[in-house]
């Protein structure tokens, strides 16, 4: 999965549960961690917190966790159209627009995104 590969487990919340998995071991105040995003009171002791917003740790094949994503620009294709996109695969787009070159193992340019009848 793209992951640490001698980790011996692995762990994802249950789907709409609302928690995430916490690093610590003793009850947190409520913090704001970005717009949309709180983590409440910790009610069980540090190993999960009760959250809203978006947050890593989910498995990538999990489709309750995909999102959208919309891209404007002169070289952008006006009205496109593409079925998803990786995270990974956002920065080839960007550098590809910028002209910069670009290499990534992971990451791809999407067709469809960039308007190529200039």
């Amino acid at each position: 999965m793209g992951a640490d590969s001698s980790a011996l487990l692995a762990l994802t919340g249950v789907n709409g549960s609302g928690l995430v998995f916490s690093g610590s071991t003793a009850p947190q105040q409520s913090e704001n961690h970005g717009p949309g995003t709180i983590v409440q009171n910790n009610k069980l002791n540090g190993l999960f917190i009760p959250t809203t917003g978006g947050h890593h740790g989910y498995d990538p094949n999990n489709q309750e966790m995909f999102t959208g994503f919309i891209a404007e620009g002169a070289e952008i294709n006006k009205g496109g159209h593409i079925q998803s996109i990786r995270e990974v695969d956002i920065a080839v787009l960007i550098a590809n627009l910028l002209g910069i070159e670009f290499k990534t193992p992971d990451g791809k340019l999407i067709p469809g995104i960039i308007n190529t009848n200039k």
